[in-house]
């Protein structure tokens, strides 16, 4: 084993630089300064000169130019609480314009709830200063979400930029903030979905059967459902009411147009319910009819598969149909 003699220094030794090379640097960092100055974008001044735009970049930061900065090299000032609440109640306001949230009376009174909530919830809270924008606009965001507004990912994505990773990862410091309202706002989200369904049946003159399937599918999906859309929901639970049926009439495309939305939405849910529930083997809903009432109407829902004609009266069908 070899013994290192600690009185003796070790240094890392950095390769000198002979004047040459300094001159080198220096007209290289003139010629990209100038041609700048002329107005070049990046591609062109790499273009000229032959470096490429990493290295073009790095000589416009060394000559000054603090825009391409990457903003992780930027030290930012914590922002004081005048400042925090003027950001806040820019995002508010573009969130309400969007939504149409309410008259501007009612927007006074949640802009006020939510600020108070938000300015609450950062006293435990460590984040980083760049980071505080990107966690207001998904706290905005999720505070619509729990007063049951008719919020989507699109949406933050519009107003925000944020990408999904983003998001999430904003979403998990706010974990817990709206439950109580989250839980009030759900019993009221499925009311009105029920009552959307009801609707749904009447229009479409479907039996009782069809509301009472609905009405458990609901209940039972509605961890994987409730961060959609109502009318997607509504669309949704309407198919899988269809299929427990057995029945083809009216086709979804006709409900979907009713409601307002597009069929690929609901396949789209469809495909997620499947994949939430470890199923495999989901093709088209017309395919995978049997699938999905084998393994998420009657294993998860608790649907008995019973059949239906076109008029809802139920069929003795032998079992080898299945």
């Amino acid at each position: 084993m070899v013994e290192i003699n600690p009185q003796i220094r070790t240094e890392i030794v950095k390769p000198k630089i002979s004047n040459q090379e300094r001159e080198v640097k220096k007209l290289n960092l003139t010629k990209v300064s100038e041609l700048r100055k002329k107005g070049k974008s990046i591609k062109e001044i790499g273009a000229s000169t032959g470096f490429s735009p990493y290295i073009v970049k790095k000589l416009l930061i060394k000559s000054g130019e603090k825009g391409l900065i990457p903003k992780v090299w930027r030290y930012k000032k914590p922002l004081t609480k005048e400042q925090v609440i003027s950001k806040f109640n820019k995002w508010f306001l573009k969130f309400a314009r969007e939504l149409k949230a309410g008259s501007p009376q009612e927007l006074s009174i949640m802009n006020s709830d939510a600020l108070k909530t938000y300015l609450s919830m950062l006293e435990g809270l460590s984040q980083p200063s760049h980071l505080r924008e990107m966690l207001m606009s998904v706290f905005v965001y999720s505070f619509f979400r729990a007063k049951g507004f008719n919020t989507t990912y699109s949406l933050l994505k519009k107003l925000s930029g944020l990408t999904r990773h983003e998001y999430f990862s904003m979403l998990k410091r706010i974990d817990g903030t709206f439950s109580e309202c989250t839980t009030r706002t759900t019993r009221d989200r499925k009311h009105v979905i029920l009552g959307k369904l009801y609707e749904i049946k009447d229009h479409f003159k479907l039996n009782t059967q069809f509301f009472e399937y609905a009405g458990k599918i609901l209940q039972k999906l509605w961890g994987i459902l409730g961060d959609t859309t109502d009318g997607i929901i509504v669309g949704t639970v309407s198919a899988l009411s269809l299929i427990a049926l057995h029945i083809y009439s009216p086709p979804l495309r006709n409900i979907c147009q009713k409601i307002g939305i597009s069929q690929s939405a609901v396949i789209y849910q469809v495909k997620k319910i499947v994949k939430r529930l470890g199923i495999f083997g989901f093709t088209t809903l017309r395919q995978s009819r049997e699938l999905l009432h084998c393994e998420v109407l009657e294993k998860v829902v608790g649907i008995q598969l019973d059949f239906f004609d076109d008029r809802g009266v139920v069929a003795t069908i032998p079992n080898a149909i299945f």
